[in-house]
């Protein structure tokens, strides 16, 4: 899947970023006169020779358990026993997590499974990438057809607002939502006032 694609497309970056580093170690090496500092790039060297991109599946998922397709009040529960670990794959209190998810829908499978199960694993810090845009809106196309207010993208950028003592936009985008329904289909003109709600940050902050 794409998030899989995507994990290979970072673990090349990362193993190539490597192979630059140990390339401009020796070219250093090369031009060194100095013995002491010829010293110190060798232990440098060394030191860059010996690490690795490490690669592990850590978690797998159940294939039997189709999570995405369950009523809200059944899906929680569900999501919560539809992983498990490899254990031996993280060491404990070393180890940084790079976690890649296909898309962030509402985060309920991150929240209720993923980071609890890698949590217990003990990683000094696990860091969750997304291989796919934020999603802002709902997905009339899609199977998982989650409500405006139930997509994390959307949750965040309210705390944002909130947080930032902008609360007057949400009133605002919801006064012209509602007078936006007044407006006929044909031969009108819909304007997405929603955007409005994600304006003010940069995907980072969200």
């Amino acid at each position: 899947n794409t998030s899989e694609l995507a994990f290979h497309g970072l673990a090349k970056e990362a193993q190539d970023h490597l192979d630059r580093t140990k390339e401009a170690l020796c070219k250093e090496m090369a031009a060194c006169t100095d013995r002491d500092a010829m010293q110190l790039c060798a232990s440098k060297l060394e030191k860059v020779l010996n690490s690795k991109v490490r690669v592990e599946k850590v978690i797998h998922k159940d294939a039997k358990i189709r999570t995405f397709i369950q009523e809200d009040s059944s899906r929680e529960h569900l999501t919560m026993h539809a992983y498990d670990v490899h254990y031996g794959t993280i060491k404990r209190g070393e180890d940084c997590v790079v976690a890649f998810d296909d898309s962030i829908v509402r985060g309920n499978t991150l929240r209720n499974a993923i980071l609890r199960t890698i949590d217990k694993m003990g990683p000094t810090h696990i860091i969750v990438v997304s291989s796919c845009p934020q999603i802002r809106y709902p997905d009339v196309y899609g199977i998982d057809m989650a409500k405006m207010g139930d997509l994390a993208a959307f949750k965040a950028a309210i705390s944002l607002l909130r947080e930032r003592n902008m609360a007057h936009v949400i009133e605002d985008v919801y006064r012209k939502c509602k007078a936006e329904l007044k407006v006929p289909l044909k031969g009108g003109q819909i304007v997405n006032h929603v955007k409005r709600i994600y304006e003010p940050f940069t995907p980072e902050e969200i």
